[in-house]
């Protein structure tokens, strides 16, 4: 007598839908982490670059004249973020908006500082014999159209405190 052999090649399709779906569920939890990844480094790539134009801005404030600032201080100035670049070397300037548009000089960056006096911590002193000045400096995202400043833009509120002296 012969035995016959009945064997089965191949997978049933129970086996081939549980494949399907690990891979499936594998596929949305690889996408749902590289957009976490993508999402996070955007959100401290901002942030770094955030805090490079703050570290600027506290430069510039340090080598302008004590009235420069007062007047910003007192017209409550926004000063758009420019850069510049000569040969390798990128520039980043502060400048109302219409200085800006009278030379259209620099390529805006999209941000710009927001200078606000910081009087209420200071209320019981005179600002008129006061040799230092309190400013409080939010940084913003602007709109292209320079008409709107969206504010949280950054991710979150972006201040920093300055106080400039009168030597």
């Amino acid at each position: 007598m012969q035995k016959i052999n009945n064997r089965r090649y191949g997978f049933s399709l129970l086996e081939v839908t549980l494949a399907i779906g690990i891979f499936a569920f594998a596929s949305v939890l690889f996408i749902g982490f590289a957009n976490a990844q993508l999402y996070f480094e955007t959100k401290n790539q901002t942030l770094s670059e955030a805090m490079d134009i703050m570290d600027d801005f506290c430069s510039f404030v340090e080598i302008s004249s004590f009235d420069d600032i007062k007047g910003f201080k007192d017209a409550n100035a926004i000063l758009y973020v420019t850069e510049e670049e000569e040969g390798e070397i990128i520039y980043r300037k502060f400048v109302p908006r219409e200085v800006w548009e009278m030379s259209h000089g620099g390529k805006l960056t999209g941000y710009a500082i927001g200078i606000e006096p910081m009087e209420a911590l200071f209320a019981g002193e005179d600002p008129e014999f006061r040799y230092y000045i309190p400013l409080t400096c939010k940084l913003f995202k602007v709109h292209k159209d320079l008409k709107r400043m969206i504010p949280d833009g950054i991710g979150e509120d972006f201040f920093t405190f300055i106080t400039v002296k009168n030597y």
